[in-house]
């Protein structure tokens, strides 16, 4: 298991791209090198924070005139999972993360 801060994962992804770019973005930035799979339920960010972050994603999309909605479900379905014991602030990466 890896802690990893989540304000500097975030301070790794571009400002000017789409969420589509930046979600990969946040994977790479936890190490993740594209071709691996990943395993989304080996990464743990705190409820609140997850909430944050998706809330911001989708307010991204509307600026890229794209689908509020689908970016939610986007990290809903493949973003890392939320869990009220991860310290706020943390990303927990699991082994198994990106097998």
């Amino acid at each position: 298991m890896r802690k990893v801060k989540l304000l500097e994962v975030l301070s790794k992804l571009d400002e000017n791209a789409n969420p589509y770019q930046r979600f990969v973005q946040f994977y790479e930035a936890l190490g993740w090198d594209k071709t691996s799979p990943l395993n989304p339920l080996k990464i743990k960010l705190n409820q609140s924070a997850w909430t944050r972050l998706v809330s911001d994603e989708m307010r991204r999309a509307e600026k890229f005139n794209m689908s509020t909605l689908e970016i939610g479900f986007l990290w809903a379905d493949k973003g890392p999972s939320a869990d009220t014991n991860v310290e706020e602030g943390i990303i927990i990466v699991e082994e198994g993360a990106f097998l």
